[in-house]
């Protein structure tokens, strides 16, 4: 399963995590940031969404945040793909081909 890592220290930041037939789904809450803000990285097994502070915006700044997942071992990190819609972070975590499979007994 798809789990987060606790963030004391930064600006919590509202997330959904569904399991699907296909994989994972994960929408983060992210509305007032712009895409161009809004970094994701993964490495080794960890999946690390964040955006920086914006220095310019006076009115309505937005801090900055980050968030981070462990990914299992059974994603395909190759194919990890990501929509940004109407404050909505959707990220799809597909899992690899050969995840599931019958056994045939002999």
């Amino acid at each position: 399963m798809l789990k987060t890592i606790p963030e004391t220290f930064q600006k919590q930041v509202a997330h959904h995590i569904e399991k699907t037939e296909k994989g994972y789904l994960l929408n983060l809450s992210v509305p007032g940031y712009s895409k161009d803000r809004i970094r994701i990285r993964f490495e080794e097994d960890r999946l690390e969404v964040s955006a920086e502070k914006d220095e310019n915006a006076v009115v309505f700044a937005k801090p900055g945040f980050k968030k981070r997942f462990v990914i299992p071992a059974h994603v395909d990190t190759d194919e990890i793909d990501a929509k940004y819609i109407d404050g909505i972070l959707q990220i799809e975590i597909p899992f690899r081909q050969n995840y599931r499979r019958e056994v045939s007994i002999k």
